[in-house]
């Protein structure tokens, strides 16, 4: 399959706006509900198709990337287009982190990252234990979290990544709300 010049996803052969349980007494909407390895997620590129990002440089324009590498600026974005909270799990003492959105869905944590919503923490897990690998602390980002991520980013790195982002969940908002 070849990567799609649109911020919307392929359908997949699940709906992605209904919640499906999961481990039980947990449950998950989004990309989750696809069961194919986030693989229409990958599919989601948008070189080309978005004005910030500037074609002369190499950069990451798969929504892939929003999930692993870039995902401070997809929490930023759903924290700004939807409101739910954006945090930090990061390993203790470490470098390690993974960075999502939290909410409540029916007195449960929820948590928002670029697959979708799942209130499974071990479900959530499976990603941010790529980078969280030992005991690990949550906490709100702040104003030196988002400061260090601009100045950390090749050139305009971070603004073409937050525009991916809004792209991302403005074309797929069903994968990201709770409602």
């Amino acid at each position: 399959m070849s990567n799609r010049p649109t911020a919307k996803a392929l359908r997949g052969k699940n709906d992605r706006n209904i919640f499906r349980p999961v481990n039980g007494t947990e449950k998950h909407k989004g990309f989750y509900c696809d069961d194919n390895d986030f693989e229409n997620l990958r599919e989601i590129d948008c070189d080309g198709h978005l004005t910030q990002i500037d074609d002369d440089e190499e950069h990451l324009t798969s929504a892939e990337c929003l999930l692993r590498g870039s995902c401070q600026a997809f929490a930023l974005k759903v924290e700004d287009i939807l409101g739910y909270k954006a945090f930090i799990i990061q390993e203790y003492g470490g470098k390690g982190r993974h960075v999502f959105c939290q909410a409540t869905l029916n007195g449960k944590n929820a948590f928002i990252d670029a697959r979708g919503v799942t209130t499974s923490f071990d479900e959530f897990m499976e990603v941010a234990g790529e980078f969280v690998k030992g005991p690990f602390i949550v906490r709100r980002i702040n104003e030196e979290d988002i400061a260090e991520w601009e100045r950390n980013s090749d050139s305009n790195s971070h603004k073409e990544h937050l525009a991916l982002a809004e792209a991302v969940i403005k074309a797929n908002t069903d994968c990201y709300q709770l409602d």
